[in-house]
């Protein structure tokens, strides 16, 4: 279920995310090598990001800590680096305390609707026409993690979403072929009305896909609780006859006292193991949008 995110969407991400709101910030494309980013952050930017990061103390948030940062979101582009470079310049993917920061200015900031970005493509994989385009970020914490990102389109003038699946082949042909597109006027209240009903839609499909994860991981919980019940019961019946036996021939205290111990220290380890599967299968997850713009189809 879902996939790692691509190295173009998180490039595409970046770009739109600083056009829209730090403008001020310059990225520098294939600098130093081919398919790596020089990323040199407003004065702004800077201390959003340093707020963000102010407490965390992981090696991926320390090159962070700069005004400029060098970077590729893809790990082989790091390996073939020279020696020289690989040191300066760092692997950056959808975990990352960068994207996470990007994720939680765009969650702050989902209802300034009129911060729009604007795209033009050719007709092909849409119909000539104007679109609007959700895209979500999807989290679910639970015995597995499970991550996405969710694209939703919907024509402006009439007519219905795309389906999840279409709506994400779409969109990656969007990231591939689009160019940045200048006019932008159109019907707010029509806008935000068709807003509506993707955003309602995507509600229905991020639903879906909780159920989906929610019964696999009551499965997963079911077949792991029941497997350390099996080899603990075992473990405990073995030490509760060993004890019975040392008890029954009337042995010394001290090897009954040493049984006992076992006995108790394996019932507690079974103990221990269920209720952590307990507390790592509550289902955590999280929706949250990072993107929204219009896109007019020639």
């Amino acid at each position: 279920m879902g996939r790692y995110l691509q190295a173009k969407e998180l490039e595409s991400y970046l770009v739109d995310f600083f056009d829209r709101n730090f403008k001020g910030s310059e990225i520098g494309y294939n600098d130093p090598k081919p398919n790596c980013f020089r990323l040199r952050l407003s004065e702004e930017a800077r201390m959003s990001l340093l707020g963000f990061i102010s407490n965390d103390r992981s090696i991926s948030a320390r090159p962070l800590r700069q005004k400029e940062i060098k970077f590729s979101f893809d790990r082989e582009v790091i390996k073939r680096l020279p020696s020289t470079l690989r040191s300066s310049v760092h692997f950056i993917n959808h975990l990352s305390p960068l994207i996470r920061w990007m994720t939680k200015v765009n969650q702050d900031r989902d209802h300034e609707f009129h911060k729009l970005s604007a795209l033009k493509l050719k007709a092909g994989p849409l119909p000539i026409g104007e679109y609007l385009y959700r895209i979500e970020r999807w989290k679910m914490q639970g015995l597995s993690n499970f991550e996405k990102l969710a694209y939703g389109i919907i024509p402006i003038q009439n007519g219905n979403p795309l389906s999840e699946d279409n709506a994400e082949l779409v969109f990656q042909k969007i990231l591939m072929e689009s160019e940045n597109w200048s006019y932008r006027s159109y019907d707010a209240n029509h806008m935000l009305e068709k807003y509506d009903q993707l955003k309602s839609e995507m509600s229905k499909w991020f639903a879906e896909a909780l159920s989906q994860f929610k019964a696999e991981n009551d499965s997963s919980y079911q077949i792991k609780t029941t497997r350390v019940e099996n080899i603990y019961s075992r473990r405990i019946q073995a030490h509760e006859d060993r004890l019975t036996t040392l008890i029954q021939r009337g042995r010394e205290e001290r090897y009954i006292k040493g049984a006992e111990t076992r006995l108790r220290n394996t019932q507690e380890t079974m103990a221990s193991i269920l209720q952590n599967l307990q507390d790592k299968s509550t289902l955590l997850p999280e929706r949250g949008g990072i993107a929204t713009g219009i896109i007019s189809v020639e």
